[in-house]
């Protein structure tokens, strides 16, 4: 993934806020906590389909910020994150940011989805002009225009990987629902245009076992 934008800051003070991984934490819920271990390396704890925790190490450089995640045990993951900072020429008060976002491991595909909804929060969040979010009203309203595409039961972890895949690909051409448990109290996913619009729902409580219902609209 790489994603390139212009932030209404100069370039040291994007470059602070994103050298302190704890503002990254603020935006993406599934970080539940993190721990300093010492100046450059932190432990985090992800609650997600699974509850792990990962390493990261923090390399600082001038005008670039990079972080190496990694994980040894199962489920195994390594990951890179680098930031570049450029001062927009003729104007210092805008910086030019590019991110490099590589990732391997479970549930890839949605990994980097999230991680653009959150560089996107966080272009909007620091130019404080937020983008109205798809509404709880305006999402039962898309749900009840869908038809159901497929439906069945997640066998597996990987099974709900290859289950977001299909769902991201089938959004590029028409909105895709993904619901996971019952309809009424389940996990909803919005993909749109293969991107994650929206999610309602606690993702820590997909497991095993569950039913599921993508539905497409016509």
């Amino acid at each position: 993934m790489e994603e390139n934008f212009t932030l209404l800051l100069p370039s040291f003070n994007a470059y602070d806020f994103f050298s302190n991984p704890s503002n990254i934490m603020k935006y993406i819920p599934l970080f539940k906590n993190i721990s300093q271990i010492s100046e450059n390396n932190f432990i985090v704890n992800v609650g997600w389909i699974l509850n792990v925790k990962f390493n990261v190490e923090r390399i600082l450089a001038k005008n670039r910020i990079i972080y190496i995640v990694s994980r040894n045990e199962q489920p195994k993951l390594s990951g890179k994150l680098d930031h570049l900072f450029e001062p927009l020429q003729g104007n210092n008060k805008l910086t030019k940011v590019k991110i490099v976002f590589y990732y391997n491991g479970p549930l890839e595909r949605l990994v980097k989805i999230e991680s653009r909804r959150f560089y996107n929060k966080i272009k909007n969040v620091l130019y404080q002009n937020n983008e109205e979010e798809v509404s709880d009203t305006e999402f039962n309203n898309i749900i009840n225009e869908m038809k159901t595409i497929l439906s069945g039961v997640i066998k597996s972890d990987e099974e709900f990987d290859i289950l977001v895949n299909k769902a991201v690909i089938e959004s590029v051409n028409s909105e895709i629902v993904l619901i996971i448990g019952s309809d009424k109290n389940g996990i909803k996913f919005l993909f749109n245009k293969g991107n994650l619009v929206k999610e309602k729902g606690e993702m820590n409580n997909i497991k095993s076992g569950m039913k599921f219902v993508m539905k497409k609209k016509e």
